[in-house]
């Protein structure tokens, strides 16, 4: 291991900038030693809001997190926030974004509408690995535990050469990689690093009716219920994030942000010699 004397983090989120869960995750990453924490975040709520950018102007304002962290707030999306951070903003690029911590849960193929996803993945386009950290929904939103978790991450990737090197794609672009970690409301059983799995799947359809020449057909769609959580679970080698985190684990799932196959570019040169 060959550690990291320094560490520029670069903190935000899609709850907003005075959201309980980025001011969680400032104070424990603030706490590291030689960490230097800038958090740059939605001026409000942006929960949903995927990796939609805005095109025409937006303002910039001075702010603070909860606990009076020095913030500046973005009246825009997540992904707006981290851009104008890393194109504008900041006078270097930070090691490291961390976006977070999300209230609820960004698993499965519903990462695609995350803004808290769409955040790191606008870091890691731009050769910036990041975290993606959620947590559970609870009655009682406890948001220190998944911010340590996160702080422990931080320090190994600060701490571990190797790891730091696992977070970048190699090839021709810098590419960075991103870190979904979503950490369960109750005691968690331990970690699992898992691939992606389905919430939401339409099975068939179901003919509602017909009027001339329209039929009405309504999807047969088979939801997983991620607020259930299996409480004494005895499940000890999930296949998804999703089994993972409603059997009791943290899961962690690497994410790309180019869908390119490039170990397949070489296999489908042949296309090259046809005619269009």
């Amino acid at each position: 291991m060959t550690s990291m004397t320094d560490l520029r983090i670069l903190i935000t989120n899609d709850d907003g900038v005075e959201a309980p869960g980025i001011d969680a995750l400032t104070r424990a990453l603030s706490a590291l030693p030689g960490a230097h924490v800038t958090v740059v975040a939605p001026a409000s709520n942006q929960t949903g809001a995927s990796g939609t950018i805005t095109t025409s102007a937006f303002d910039v304002l001075p702010a603070a997190t909860a606990s009076g962290h020095r913030a500046t707030a973005v009246v825009g999306s997540p992904s707006d926030a981290v851009l104008f951070a890393l194109r504008q903003h900041l006078p270097e690029p930070p090691a490291l974004v961390v976006a977070g911590i999300n209230e609820g849960p960004n698993l499965a193929d519903f990462v695609t509408m995350s803004g808290t996803v769409a955040a790191a993945l606008s870091a890691a386009r731009l050769g910036i690995p990041a975290l993606a950290v959620s947590l559970g929904l609870s009655a009682r939103m406890e948001y220190d535990g998944a911010a340590r978790f996160a702080a422990a991450i931080v320090t190994r990737y600060r701490e571990d050469a190797r790891f730091r090197a696992s977070m970048m794609l190699d090839g021709p672009r810098r590419i960075g990689v991103v870190l979904n970690v979503n950490v369960p409301a109750v005691p968690a059983r331990g970690v699992r690093v898992v691939p992606l799995g389905r919430i939401a799947e339409v099975t068939g359809y179901v003919s509602k009716g017909e009027s001339g020449d329209r039929v009405t057909w309504e999807p047969v769609v088979v939801m997983e219920d991620i607020t259930r959580v299996h409480h004494g679970s005895t499940l000890t080698a999930p296949t998804t994030d999703l089994e993972a985190f409603v059997h009791g684990f943290v899961a962690v799932t690497p994410l790309l942000s180019d869908l390119t196959l490039a170990a397949a570019l070489d296999d489908f040169s042949f296309v090259e010699g046809m005619t269009p």
